[in-house]
């Protein structure tokens, strides 16, 4: 259930700079240092399921990798304020629908 601070953070990080400076700061994997943050995208989902269920991921991110290679890193920031027992299930809900729709 969207709450004022989902609509908050997502504000924020569409920010391309402030996404940048989040990804550059909390992932410490190399990778991160191939992306070419001029080129990231906010790419808005919802989906409905075959039972008619709307479900929304708050914010995709599609960026390209340098050096000018055909590839594209997709990153999902999902806001929480509570724990969700259920996220990792979430999660695989959201990759399966965006990859279906890929």
């Amino acid at each position: 259930m969207p709450t004022v601070h989902d609509s908050g953070y997502k504000r924020l990080f569409k920010n391309r700079t402030i996404f940048r400076q989040l990804i550059q700061t909390f992932v410490p994997e190399s990778w991160v240092s191939d992306l070419d943050f001029d080129t990231a995208e906010v790419i808005d989902k919802s989906y409905v399921s075959e039972h008619y269920k709307t479900t929304e991921s708050d914010l995709i991110y599609k960026v390209k990798r340098r050096p000018d290679q055909a590839l594209f890193i997709y990153i999902l920031l999902e806001f929480q304020s509570t724990v969700d027992r259920f996220m990792a299930l979430r999660v695989l809900n959201y990759l399966t629908n965006f990859y279906m729709d890929v």
